[in-house]
């Protein structure tokens, strides 16, 4: 069937990614014997979500788009403490 009538293709490329460390440090007693106390703890997180493009297809069933129509960029974000 010749045509198969107008559409889009969208280009996601992927799902982006996440990353997610936690750290903590507990010494109850110094090396010396005395009692001494320290905590310390870490967090650190981020975030990414990748770009799409979207392209105008003349027969939505023949391959790669004819024309660019839109995009969305990509964003990332970081958290630390």
């Amino acid at each position: 069937m010749p045509g198969h009538g107008h559409g889009t293709l969208t280009d996601g490329s992927g799902s982006g990614w996440k990353a997610l460390d936690l750290r903590g440090t507990c010494t109850p007693v110094a090396r010396s014997g005395m009692a001494a106390h320290a905590l310390s703890f870490g967090y650190h997180h981020d975030n990414y979500f990748l770009d799409s493009v979207m392209y105008n297809m003349a027969a939505w069933r023949d391959g790669p788009g004819v024309g660019f129509a839109n995009s969305f960029g990509g964003r990332t974000s970081t958290q630390a403490a």
